[in-house]
């Protein structure tokens, strides 16, 4: 597998331009193998526990890299263990795994200064289980792992815990003309299982309207914000998905919605299929591995394929950024840790930054290794962040 040391290190420290952004892009087509190389990498890259190298820490890994290769080579060919010039895959599992280990052991061994000394901090704390609920009788209740079962109509009352909030289809089935909605504020999530066994997990700045008890042939929910979907499967139900903008028609499948970004949605297919459909397009079907994208201001839907981990991390605790702007990134750091963000220029706005950043941790962290990695600087004032 032929290695282009240049684009990737460019590439890592987000130093990239247009025109090498499609080189890049180009080699990673090329093969799985390439893919997986390059996602391994990064992987280490951005794990919590370290950061994005610098040139000099990326010279000493592709050093280190090629000089065991070398060795790995020889032994190869002293102890005939495969073959010369056949199973580029296997070579190519080599290489990966090698590459993890290495850079792994060149990470690990350089100690770099988290923040400029004597820089003032202030604490934020990340987002917690928090939501109002809004019954079909127009009351209001604030809920997080600690409240306690929540009557939603009728006698009927749906289980709350540290696991969310649970509906019964057994308990609801009196009441299916009624509808909750549950709102999560801004430094909120919520988990939610429906009355047909659906779960919904919620980020902050979300909503999702739906039936107590589904009737009749269709199971349709309203959403606005983002939500990971792992959808019952029921062949005599269609599950659909509302937003303002599309409409998901889902066939027992795991899948993401986010609607938060002013320009797009974003419908990220994990397992499963399901189908998009605009006032303005026809119904187009996605495959696992597979994001649909809605622009808003030309009603024009991209389907393209996409590593789904980076748009379905915050659900499992961690925020991978692909080649994301700094200003893309307080966008969404902004809603989890209810924060203002002010930028002084355009420069810092559209500097770019690529790591996995831990989502229950004070922003204070997340900060340190972006202000390493990418060049920018943070003022931090009681609940409100400048960037520089």
């Amino acid at each position: 597998m032929k290695i282009d040391w240049v684009l990737l290190k460019r590439s890592v420290l987000s130093d990239i331009s247009e025109e090498e952004r499609n080189l890049l892009n180009a080699w990673l087509d090329e093969s799985s193998e390439h893919r997986e190389f390059y996602r391994e990498i990064k992987t280490f890259l951005c794990s919590p526990e370290s950061f994005r190298p610098t040139e000099e820490r990326i010279r000493r890994f592709k050093a280190s890299y090629e000089a065991r290769l070398t060795v790995a080579e020889r032994r190869k060919r002293r102890h005939r263990m495969v073959r010369i010039g056949g199973g580029v895959a296997a070579s190519c599992i080599l290489s990966v795994g090698m590459a993890c280990f290495l850079w792994w052991q060149v990470t690990s061994s350089v100690k770099e200064p988290l923040l400029t000394e004597n820089r003032p901090t202030a604490t934020i704390l990340p987002g917690t289980q928090k939501a109002i609920l809004v019954t079909g009788e127009g009351k209001t209740v604030n809920l997080n792992p600690e409240t306690a079962d929540v009557e939603i109509g009728e006698g009927v009352k749906a289980k709350n815990s540290n696991h969310g909030l649970i509906y019964s289809d057994t308990l609801t089935a009196g009441i299916e003309d009624t509808e909750n909605q549950l709102i999560v504020p801004r430094g909120g999530e919520y988990a939610i299982v429906l009355s047909d066994g659906t779960r919904v997990w919620l980020n902050s700045a979300s909503e999702l309207k739906y039936p107590v008890h589904f009737a009749g042939d269709m199971r349709r929910v309203y959403l606005k914000g983002e939500a990971y979907f792992q959808v019952a499967h029921d062949r005599q139900k269609a599950f659909v998905v509302v937003t303002d903008d599309i409409e998901v028609k889902v066939y027992g499948t795991e899948f993401n919605i986010n609607t938060r970004v002013a320009d797009y949605v974003q419908t990220t297919l994990v397992r499963g299929a399901v189908s998009i459909k605009t006032e303005r397009s026809a119904e187009k079907m996605l495959k696992p591995g597979q994001l649909a994208q809605f622009d808003r201001l030309t009603g024009e839907t991209e389907i393209k394929n996409v590593d789904v981990s980076n748009y379905i991390g915050w659900k499992s605790g961690v925020y991978i950024f692909e080649d994301k702007s700094i200003e893309q990134i307080m966008d969404e750091l902004s809603l989890w840790y209810d924060i203002e963000v002010f930028f002084r220029n355009n420069i810092s706005r559209n500097r770019h930054f690529s790591g996995s950043l831990p989502r229950y941790r004070e922003i204070d962290d997340m900060l340190k290794v972006i202000e390493k990695t990418s060049h920018v600087r943070f003022e931090v004032k009681g609940k409100t962040i400048i960037v520089d």
